[in-house]
């Protein structure tokens, strides 16, 4: 049994800054060395304000932080990500959500991936993660 409930909140927590140094070892990690995360030069050709982050390296900050409120019986199940907007360089990620349904042996959650632009939250990322518990 879940000890989540439906609507529960997973609050938003800062999951770091995207720094041309993560940039950099993500590229290596995650076998994309793609210059638009990694040079000034090559973003702006591709008609960007400047190197952006991977999606999949958001992803993982997802992750990261759904991992955070799990106990050792709980297991990642499915993931499913809808990347919405580009995260530039210097943005800071917060991650955090709400428990969207309960089954026996599955815990669905909603999570957002954000960063601050002036006074308003812009939504980067969106995912779906399912988690197994006996």
């Amino acid at each position: 049994m879940s000890r989540f409930q439906v609507g529960q909140e997973i609050s938003f927590v800062s999951m770091g800054t995207i720094t041309p140094e993560l940039l950099k070892e993500f590229s290596i990690t995650g076998s994309d060395p793609n210059p638009i995360h990694l040079d000034d030069r090559a973003a702006q050709k591709a008609g960007l304000t400047g190197p952006i982050a991977h999606g999949m390296l958001l992803a993982t900050l997802i992750i990261a932080r759904i991992e955070k409120e799990l106990n050792a019986n709980e297991n990642l199940a499915q993931t499913h990500f809808r990347f919405r907007a580009m995260t530039f360089l210097g943005e800071e990620v917060f991650v955090g959500g709400k428990v969207l349904k309960i089954s026996p042996h599955q815990t669905e959650f909603e999570l957002v991936a954000r960063s601050q632009k002036a006074a308003e939250f812009e939504i980067k990322t969106l995912a779906k993660i399912k988690v197994s518990h006996p």
